[in-house]
């Protein structure tokens, strides 16, 4: 079975210019960045790009998983 490899997104927090609101960007391979959340804060944004980075970790290693089955 060939082994294919998924790039992983990257994610950035950008405060935004007017108040304490962040912007968490995300990046795909050979795509522009998009925001895709604002949050109230820093802290807040920060950690919803942990937890999503966790999610997707736990994703990948599912995934993996499964094709290790077939």
């Amino acid at each position: 079975m060939p082994h294919s490899s998924v790039a992983k997104p990257s994610y950035r927090v950008v405060p935004q210019k007017k108040g304490p609101a962040c912007d968490v960007e995300m990046t795909e391979a050979g795509a522009k960045p998009r925001i895709i959340n604002t949050f109230n804060t820093e802290a807040d944004a920060w950690d919803w790009v942990n937890e999503k980075m966790r999610i997707d970790k736990l994703a990948a290693r599912r995934i993996k998983a499964q094709k290790n089955k077939h």
